[in-house]
Parts: structure tokens; sequence; C-alpha cells
């Protein structure tokens, strides 16, 4: 119950600052972090096992589950890596990021999306093949995450910035908020809202 207590839990980063966690819907959380910190547990109440992240020290800043069968996580300087197995091995794909941190990832509808500095938006259907880079209408403001949800993608970023697409490989659209200059870091979606 969210509302009630939060109990601290020995996660196995130490002091290094852990960045996003994901949950597979009946195995596997996995959580990530800075210096290419990679963790899994079955129980997140108890033992956080440090896996090989592939990622050598770079930070890993999302991860994130297709429902079936696929693992993504991505990093600093436009690292991106997939799994089947997030306790095993994790291998690096050709981002289209370049050298470019990406920020978040992100699936829904058959579609992965991937976000990042400077306006950098790219989608994949297949994360282990061809990432495609498309206008995300933010400009070279940081896009740091989009989720799907409710028959429509919400892209948030830099600059106070929310965009939407009913098809994220096709056209973004900014939207008007109450953010004025901010950073918008994060978006979901539950019970009818979308909060960001």
């Amino acid at each position: 119950d969210p509302t009630g207590t939060w109990t601290s839990r020995t996660s196995s980063f130490g002091t290094t600052s852990m960045i996003d966690v994901a949950y597979d819907g009946s195995t596997n959380f996995v959580a990530v972090g800075y210096s290419g910190k990679l963790a899994t547990a079955t129980d997140p109440t108890s033992t956080w096992t440090q896996r090989t992240s592939s990622f050598g020290t770079d930070a890993i800043l999302g991860v994130d589950y297709d429902g079936s069968s696929t693992w993504v996580a991505v990093a600093d300087v436009g690292k991106l890596a997939t799994a089947t197995d997030p306790t095993s091995t994790w291998t690096q794909r050709t981002s289209s990021f370049g050298s470019t941190t990406i920020n978040g990832i992100s699936y829904g509808n058959g579609v992965w999306v991937a976000c990042g500095n400077s306006g950098k938006l790219a989608t994949a259907s297949d994360p282990t093949g061809t990432w495609t880079q498309r206008t995300s209408s933010f400009g070279a403001d940081t896009v740091y995450l989009a989720k799907y949800a409710n028959s429509i993608w919400v892209a948030v970023g830099a600059g106070n910035k929310i965009a939407t697409a009913t098809d994220p490989t096709g056209t973004w659209t900014q939207r008007t908020n109450p953010f004025t200059s901010t950073y918008v870091r994060s978006i979901d979606y539950g019970h009818g809202m979308w909060v960001a």
C-alpha cells in the first residue's frame, strides 16, 4: 500500500545512484543506475543481485520490458542493450543515437520508443534490429521519456515540453502545459488520468 509504510531494502547498489526500475509482471524486477550497474530480484523485499550489464561504467538511465520476451536498457553515449533473460547476457545494439545520451525507453502497442538529448527520439518494432530517428517536435531540447496508454503516446522533456502522438513513428504535437520553463522528467498513466 503506497499510502502506508515504505520499508528500506538492501539494493546491492551501495552508494551508487539508482535511476529506474521495471517489472516483467511475473518473475523479475530489474533496477539500473550509474556506473553501469544493473541488478535483478525475484522478490524486491529480499536479495538484489548485480548482473553484468555490458554497459561498462556508463550510467544506465532506463529499462523496460515488452510483456512477452525482451528487455531493453539505455544509457549514456548512445548505448542500448537487449536481453531475453535479464539475469544473463545483455547484448549491445546499434541505437541510431550516435554518442548522444539516451534518457528513457518504453514499449507500447508493438513499438519501442527511445528518448534522448538534443531532441532525439527513435522507434523500433524489433529492438535488436534497426532504430529509426523520428522528428520529435522538441527541437534541441532533451526528451526524457515517452509512455503509451489509452491509445496515445505522451513524451516529456526539457523546456517544459510535453508532446503527444497516436503513432510514434509519425507526427508529435506539442501541448500546452503548466510547467513554465521546468524540466518534465517523467510521465505515467493510471485510473483514467495522465500524471507528469
